[in-house]
């Protein structure tokens, strides 16, 4: 049930200048976000979308998902923001 309830959960969170993703593997296609509430580590099923997190210079974007346990998330979306 508590699995249930997480993924239930929505995840969003804009990445800026100051907190880009660190701890980049590209074998898993996952990586760790620092956010307000701690540590987030964070996986994707899609290889365009952690291509889009790896490339990031100064531009700001969305990432959208859920959750799937307390600190972990799955990214489902990405969207840059103008």
């Amino acid at each position: 049930k508590v699995k249930e309830l997480l993924s239930s959960l929505p995840f969003e969170f804009t990445i800026k200048n100051n907190n880009l993703p660190r701890a980049l593997d590209i074998k898993n296609l996952s990586f760790k976000l620092d956010t307000d509430e701690g540590v987030r580590y964070c996986h994707t099923e899609d290889q365009s979308i952690f291509d889009a997190i790896s490339d990031l210079s100064s531009t700001s974007i969305t990432l959208t998902g859920y959750y799937t346990s307390i600190k972990s998330v799955k990214i489902t979306n990405i969207q840059r923001n103008s």
